[in-house]
């Protein structure tokens, strides 16, 4: 059985998509201007000249979605989605949001939520309930986690913030009723996963920079795919055992086959080979975190690791421990 299972999991705020959702499915509680909450979807793209934004539709951002732009988002370029808040943020009432809260939301879905947890136990043995309660408590730290550290970003403006403050309240009195219905069955998760624990905050880095194109980009050349040759004059990109000298022909011929977009890929292969600093160059020792994560995940999952990316993987350690 899993967390997704449980009914309105998604009030345990794990992300800016979530957070604005529920601003987005409740606002109608607060009475506001008449203008409508929409959520709108746009695309980011690095073009040679600047960062384009592009307004997209909900089945474009949903190919490919992205749902932090503030949180612990090391790459720019992807589809995001926001509010319109510069519609309705002069006109929200922030008492009327905690009266609808504390005795709507608060009260009425978490009651559901913990009825639906009860249910989820339903025909599960014990290393499977366990296991469900686990994951429950993981992702319920894992919110708390996002709110704490959401709050402080630039992205967090006062109606977020007065949002992400009403769901630690939620955190809370879920936390409170789940010790208090399983304290006898799991004390050891319970204790284990209380809401003061420190997280493994570097291990949710780790994730988030798996799930970049930037670190994708890398992997083809710690596996082989591509490498870097001095030509004459200029440096070549290796593929297949082909030279090539232009970087954006090659993208139009190849971005698709490696699951990029255009603009994007080309702006990864020209800044590499060109040595450009630091956004989009893999090799770039601001990027050594792409590199090292890399080289550790081959490592880990012993993977060989091709001879190019392991020199230039050595010469940014040699780099970054003479800083």
């Amino acid at each position: 059985m899993k967390f997704s299972n449980i009914k309105y999991n998604d009030l345990l705020i794990r992300s800016e998509y979530l957070l604005d959702d529920v601003i987005l499915r409740f606002g109608d509680l607060i009475p506001t201007s008449d203008k409508q909450i929409e959520r709108i979807y746009y695309c980011l793209e690095h073009t040679p000249e600047e960062i384009q934004k592009i307004v997209i539709t909900k089945e474009e951002f949903e190919q490919s979605p992205k749902y932090d732009f503030y949180f612990l988002n090391d790459e720019i370029e992807g589809n995001y989605s926001s509010l319109n808040y510069e519609d309705f943020s002069d006109d929200f009432d922030f008492k009327e949001w905690d009266y609808a809260f504390l005795t709507f939301i608060n009260e009425t879905f978490l009651n559901e939520f913990l009825l639906s947890v009860r249910e989820q136990f339903a025909g599960l043995s014990d290393t499977q309930s366990k296991m469900f309660f686990q994951s429950l408590l993981q992702e319920l730290n894992f919110s708390e986690y996002f709110l704490e550290e959401f709050m402080q970003t630039s992205g967090c403006d006062a109606i977020r913030k007065t949002v992400c403050g009403s769901f630690k309240i939620f955190n809370k009195e879920l936390f409170d009723s789940l010790r208090s219905e399983y304290e006898f069955i799991f004390p050891e998760l319970l204790d284990k996963y209380g809401l003061n624990r420190i997280i493994d905050v570097e291990e949710i880095k780790s994730n988030r920079l798996r799930n970049t194109d930037l670190y994708k980009f890398g992997c083809l050349f710690a596996n082989g795919t591509f490498s870097i040759l001095q030509g004459k004059d200029v440096k070549l990109l290796m593929y297949d055992g082909v030279q090539f000298d232009n970087a954006n022909e090659f993208s139009i011929q190849y971005s698709k086959y490696f699951g990029f977009k255009h603009n994007s890929f080309s702006s990864y292969i020209r800044q590499t080979l060109n040595d450009f600093a630091p956004k989009n160059n893999i090799f770039h020792k601001d990027n050594f975190k792409y590199v090292e994560l890399i080289y550790h995940d081959f490592t880990e999952q012993k993977k060989p690791i091709a001879p190019f990316f392991k020199e230039k993987y050595q010469k940014l350690l040699q780099l970054i421990e003479q800083d």
